[in-house]
């Protein structure tokens, strides 16, 4: 199905809601409501910046006389949020800036999903409530792996139903991709194989 170039600036137009939305109070330090997640998610972050930069060894702060490493989910989010570290020097702002950009991805394919499995309004109103509401805006800013998961789901159905229509191997090895690193990051998204099975 064709982009029109009223619904591109539509779309557009929601993209730059959602960003701005999200950007109130970019700047603020680690507060408010999950503050004890974002704290610790930030400090694997910096621990990756200041001891070692290897994804399998994630470390927390609250480590007493030990070396800090932990069990924890896959820590992707926090890695790249060490990348951005490694350059931007340790800020928050590197962290809420990435959820940020997660979510703007996340809206931009749940656009696409819905315009390719209904048609353009449906994609448009989707994208646009995905882009307004409270939760979603709120996991969109903070620094924690909900924006990376949410994302990451989104992709995988919608590069599965470009695989079932088009039969391309890139788009189904870009779901498996993208569903294999939502699992990592949460083991509960395992049930998007369900409707993928189906």
């Amino acid at each position: 199905m064709k982009i029109t170039q009223g619904s591109r600036i539509v779309m557009a137009a929601v993209l730059v809601l959602g960003a701005g939305i999200r950007s109130a109070g970019i700047t603020n330090p680690l507060i408010g409501h999950h503050s004890w997640r974002q704290a610790d998610t930030a400090a694997m972050a910096r621990n990756f910046v200041t001891e070692r930069f290897n994804i399998l060894y994630p470390r927390i702060d609250w480590r007493g006389a030990s070396s800090g490493e932990v069990e924890c989910e896959f820590p992707a989010y926090q890695f790249f949020v060490a990348c951005l570290y490694r350059v931007f020097g340790v800020r928050e702002t590197a962290g809420r800036l990435l959820s940020v950009a997660f979510s703007l991805a996340a809206i931009a394919g749940l656009y696409l999903l819905c315009k390719r499995t209904a048609d353009t309004s449906v994609g448009l109103w989707s994208a646009f409530f995905l882009a307004v509401l409270p939760l979603p805006v709120y996991f969109g800013r903070a620094v924690m792996p909900e924006s990376l998961l949410l994302a990451a789901c989104v992709y995988a159905v919608l590069l599965f139903v470009r695989w079932t229509e088009a039969g391309s191997p890139g788009a189904l090895y870009g779901s498996a991709l993208c569903l294999a690193l939502a699992c990592l990051i949460k083991p509960p998204t395992l049930y998007l194989g369900l409707p993928l099975a189906y």
